[in-house]
């Protein structure tokens, strides 16, 4: 993998580095790029709601995302599931993309074109899913 493909503030501690880097190199293309950073829980919660762990921006049109983590993230046997959870957004934020583009209150686009276009969108994450599955089996 690439050094610069996934990137570290500074105060992200090694442990959840570790952690990212197995989840980053196994779940996405080797085009991605992200960043994962550190912030205060309790304006994250403040932010975005309670029991807010993590937030994830994702720009899927340029392969780049950013991780933000509560600081008081631990180290348990269980991270992974909030790691992974947060990488996989960035599989499904066309799908929220798309609606935002197709409605906004008004009709932009026509039915059978959104259609067309999910249906689309809907092949792309099952073929990413797919070689996910292959790499945890070591199949080719």
């Amino acid at each position: 993998m690439k050094p610069d493909r996934i990137r570290f503030d500074d105060d992200v501690p090694s442990w959840l580095r570790v952690q990212c880097r197995r989840w980053f190199k196994l779940l996405f293309p080797d085009d991605w790029r992200m960043r994962i950073c550190m912030q205060d829980a309790e304006e994250m919660e403040a932010e975005h709601g309670t029991g807010t762990a993590a937030v994830t921006v994702s720009l899927p049109t340029y392969l780049d995302a950013a991780v933000w983590f509560g600081d008081d993230i631990e180290n348990k046997a269980d991270v992974w599931r909030l790691i992974a959870h947060e990488f996989l957004h960035s599989h499904h934020q066309p799908v929220t993309d798309l609606f935002n583009m197709a409605w906004d209150g008004r009709r932009k686009m026509q039915k059978q074109d959104v259609t067309a276009m999910l249906a689309d969108l809907t092949e792309q994450m099952i073929q990413r899913e797919v070689a996910i599955i292959a790499k945890l089996k070591g199949l080719p």
